[in-house]
C-alpha cells in the first residue's frame, strides 16, 4: 500500500516525493539502518542518518529538518519507524543545541534545530517561553538582538555538531577531552534552566573552555599544566600560535576560581549567561581552527590579491589588493562573493588570515572569478 506523496519544502521550490511508496521506503531504511549500525552511530542519531541519506538519494539539496511546527512529514514517518522497530532508545532530542540570553532582566532559552541545506529560520519561533504578547511588544533593537544571538549561536553549535559527526583526527587524548567537554557545555545550560544553579552552570561552562584548551595543546604535541587555570592555558597557547590570543577577552569572562564548586560567591544569573556565552566562542574557535588547519595542511593563510579564500562559514572571497592603514598595519580589501546572492567589498586586517583558507580547486576558482567579473567590477567597477 503506498503512502500519500509528502511534499518537502525546500528553497527555490517544492520537490514532491510522489515516487516512493511505504513499503520502498521501510526497505531502504531496512538497509541503511544495517549499514549505519556497522558504522558505529548511535540509535538516537539513525533516524537523522538515515533522512539525510533519503534527502540526498532523492535530489532534495535542501530543507529544514525540524522546524519550529515540528518535523517534516518525511522525517516524522522514518522515525516513527524507527521508534517501532528501538522503542524509547531512540530518546530523540531534535535540536543541537540550546543557549540562554538575557532580555529585559530575564533570561530566555534559544533552541537551536537540526537543520540541513540552506534554511530561512524565524529567530523569535525558536525562543522557549516566549509569549506572543511578549513577542508583539518587542522593539526593533530587540529583534536585532535576538537575531544576533541566534545567528551565533546557531554557527557555534553547527561547528560542535560537526565535530561531532566528522570527527578529525584528533590525538586520543583530545578526542577524550573534548567528548567530555561537550558534556560540560550542555550542563552549564541544563543547570542554569533546570535548578536556577549559577555556581554549578559557571563551572561547567569555565570546564567546557579548558578542556578545549588543553586539548588542542595536546593537539600541537603539548602536556597541559594540570592545575585549572584558563590564563596559563592561553599563554602556553598563545606559545604555539599567536591567534589564541584573540580568545584573552573571552578567558576573562569565564576564568573563576575553583571554589565556586564550595560557596556562594553571588554570582548572578547574568554573569552565568556571559560566561556560557565566552565558553561556547572558546571552543567553537578551536574547533574552527582544527578544521581549517586541516585544510591549510598547516601552512598559515597570507591574503594574496587574485587569489581566493573560505573561511570557516563557508563564506568565499576573493582579495582585491593590500592597502596600508593609518597605523601600519596591512589590511585585505577583499570581495565577499555569492553569499546567498549577497555580494559585497570588504577590509579585512591581514593578522585575521587565520580564519580563511586559501581555495586551490580550479573549477571553484573560475566560478567565484567569473562571480567576481560579473557582480563586483561589473557594477561597481572595482
Amino acid at each position: 500500500m503506498g503512502r500519500t506523496p509528502t511534499d518537502e519544502v525546500v528553497r527555490g521550490g517544492m520537490r514532491r516525493w510522489n515516487t516512493l511508496s511505504s513499503e520502498d521506503l521501510y526497505r531502504r531504511l531496512e538497509e541503511i539502518d544495517r549499514d549505519i549500525s556497522r558504522e558505529g552511530v548511535p540509535v538516537h542519531s539513525r533516524a537523522f542518518e538515515a533522512f539525510s541519506r533519503i534527502v540526498k538519494e532523492g535530489g532534495v539539496s535542501s530543507g529544514v529538518l525540524i522546524g519550529p511546527d515540528g518535523p517534516s512529514p518525511l522525517f516524522a514517518e522514518m522515525n516513527a519507524w524507527y521508534k517501532q522497530r528501538y522503542g524509547e532508545r531512540i530518546l530523540l532530542d531534535l535540536k543541537i543545541g540550546e543557549k540562554p540570553f538575557v532580555l529585559r532582566g530575564l533570561v530566555y532559552f534559544l533552541r537551536f534545530p537540526l537543520a540541513y541545506g540552506t534554511v530561512e529560520l524565524r529567530p523569535l519561533n525558536f525562543v522557549v517561553g516566549l509569549t506572543e504578547d511578549m513577542a508583539h511588544s518587542l522593539t526593533e533593537q530587540e529583534h536585532l538582538y535576538i537575531a544576533e544571538r541566534f545567528s551565533t549561536g546557531f554557527y557555534e553549535f553547527l561547528s560542535l555538531a560537526n565535530l561531532r559527526s566528522a570527527p578529525l583526527s584528533l590525538k586520543p587524548q583530545a578526542k577524550e577531552m573534548t567528548e567530555r567537554a561537550l558534556f560540560d557545555l550542555n550542563a552549564a545550560v541544563s543547570l542554569l534552566k533546570s535548578e536556577e544553579d549559577t555556581h554549578g552552570s559557571v563551572f561547567h561552562a569555565q570546564q567546557g573552555a579548558e578542556k578545549f584548551m588543553k586539548a588542542a595543546l595536546l593537539q600541537y604535541g603539548s602536556e597541559p599544566e594540570r592545575r585549572h587555570d584558563l590564563k596559563a592555558t592561553l599563554d602556553a597557547l598563545v606559545a604555539h600560535h599567536k591567534k589564541f590570543q584573540y580568545l584573552s577577552p573571552a578567558i576573562g569572562s569565564v576564568n573563576f576560581p575553583m571554589d565556586i564548586r564550595y560557596a556562594d560567591k553571588g554570582l548572578t544569573q547574568e554573569r552565568a549567561v556571559e560566561a556560557i556565552d565566552a565558553a561556547l566562542h572558546i571552543c567553537c574557535f578551536v574547533s574552527d581552527q582544527w578544521q581549517l588547519d586541516k585544510d591549510r595542511k598547516g601552512i598559515d593563510t597570507v591574503w594574496v590579491p587574485g587569489k581566493f579564500y573560505r573561511n570557516s562559514l563557508g563564506l568565499n572571497y576573493r582579495c582585491i589588493e593590500i592597502e596600508k592603514a593609518a597605523n601600519g598595519s596591512d589590511v585585505a580589501r577583499v570581495a565577499l562573493l555569492d553569499n546567498h546572492g549577497v555580494d559585497a567589498v570588504l577590509r579585512q586586517k591581514c593578522e585575521f588570515g587565520f580564519l580563511y583558507v586559501e581555495i586551490t580547486n580550479s573549477e571553484e576558482i573560475n566560478r567565484l572569478e567569473q562571480r567576481y567579473r560579473t557582480v563586483i567590477l561589473g557594477q561597481r567597477g572595482v
